[in-house]
């Protein structure tokens, strides 16, 4: 009986240390304090300090400590949801209006409707032209790729074979200098998909389309893009369009 007894006072001491070390969290917002209230919980019940590093690492999952992207005034300081919404009366094409959760014109897409190679000027909202989305020709696997206003290839999003959920796969060079791969699994005509730094597995930006909407009705597509910390807008949106085409190809 005695030994009972014992066992609750060490679950009842291990709790109130977490409480007390998650409070600091609780009132300034910080993410350093997790770690430090699980190690205490972890230590009380003799759990390998290893475990504490791989909680550690779920923490910070979702934060790239590394800027990735092209354009840094674009690179996004804290999460940020993007809507993208197709213009379905759109004369020139396929184009989209990009804003962010608050309703801010962040981005606009024109595209071209008399163009082999589908161009789509990707511009900022006093319409200096970012960069052009063309789809590759002649390719073994379906290929989007964006050229600057000189005419330079800056990234490049092209399908990948597989089994089940389709992959596509955007490489580029960041503004760093460190060459850079997002991984997109999922389908957006249904659920949606996830992208993830395939180098790092880490995850970069989930997208939604809103399925329940009166734009559906007339063909309009809208999406949701969530995108973490320190990952470039641009490039997420854009690949995202680049997506949507493929998608509307397979139709």
């Amino acid at each position: 009986m005695a030994g009972a007894d014992s066992s609750w006072i060490v679950i009842v001491t291990s709790v109130l240390q977490f409480l007390i070390a998650l409070y600091p969290l609780i009132t300034s917002g910080s993410r350093i304090a997790v770690p430090h209230a699980l190690e205490l919980l972890l230590h009380a019940y003799s759990i390998p300090s290893s475990s504490i590093a791989d909680i550690t690492m779920l923490d910070q999952s979702h934060h790239h400590q590394a800027p990735i992207g092209i354009f840094k005034p674009y690179i996004a300081r804290q999460a940020q949801t993007l809507r993208l919404k197709e213009k379905v009366w759109s004369l020139s094409g396929d184009s989209f209006d990009i804003r962010t959760a608050e309703k801010r014109p962040i981005f606009k897409v024109k595209g071209e409707m008399f163009s082999l190679s589908g161009r789509k000027h990707f511009m900022e909202t006093n319409g200096t032209r970012l960069f052009t989305i063309r789809k590759q020709l002649i390719a073994w696997h379906e290929t989007f790729y964006a050229e600057d206003p000189s005419g330079n290839q800056i990234f490049e999003v092209r399908s990948k074979f597989s089994i089940g959920a389709p992959k596509s796969l955007c490489t580029f060079i960041s503004a760093t200098g460190q060459p850079v791969s997002l991984l997109m699994k999922g389908e957006l005509s249904k659920k949606g998909g996830n992208i993830v730094d395939e180098t790092t597995g880490q995850p970069v930006a989930t997208i939604k389309r809103q399925l329940f909407n009166k734009g559906e009705l007339f063909g309009q597509q809208t999406y949701d893009v969530s995108i973490v910390p320190n990952v470039d807008m641009a490039v997420i949106a854009a690949m995202c369009i680049c997506l949507d085409e493929m998608q509307n190809d397979k139709q």
